[in-house]
């Protein structure tokens, strides 16, 4: 069953964000990234709205840092786009990381126990957001499917 695609690349393009403020993990925002992100997608007429996970789980009673999401409505579907950053350790370097945009395709539960409306290889959507990277400021783009 897929509905998870990533796409990773690397770039200095975007700020990288200390996940680690006085000693505890806090997830990167990466507000400048999820605007690009965002801006990319308007040119690409793809319908979406940016929210802040922080503010969701706040109204709802929770606590936490739980960073951002694009929500997304494309076609018939809905995918939830979620933007992150590791470390390259091989690189040595600590601005240059390797950068993963996971794009997760909603499904029903009866979808999921029938098998029906799963990602398929090259989904429209994800062909549109991998497009975004290609330019001289991300290397080594790659695309998997889960």
């Amino acid at each position: 069953m897929k509905d998870l695609a990533v796409i990773s690349f690397i770039s200095k393009k975007f700020e990288v964000l200390d996940p680690f403020v006085n000693g505890a993990y806090v997830t990167p925002r990466h507000e400048d990234a999820y605007k690009w992100l965002s801006d990319g997608l308007e040119s690409l007429n793809v319908d979406h709205e940016i929210k802040d996970l922080d503010k969701l789980v706040k109204e709802t009673g929770g606590n936490g840092n739980h960073g951002m999401l694009i929500v997304a409505n494309y076609g018939k579907s809905k995918y939830h786009i979620h933007w992150g950053w590791v470390p390259n350790i091989e690189r040595k370097e600590h601005e240059i990381g390797i950068w993963k945009i996971s794009i997760k395709k909603n499904r029903s539960f009866i979808d999921k126990l029938l098998g029906k409306n799963e990602l398929v290889d090259n989904e429209d959507i994800v062909r549109k957001v991998e497009s975004l990277f290609n330019t001289p400021d991300f290397s080594d783009i790659r695309v998997e499917y889960n």
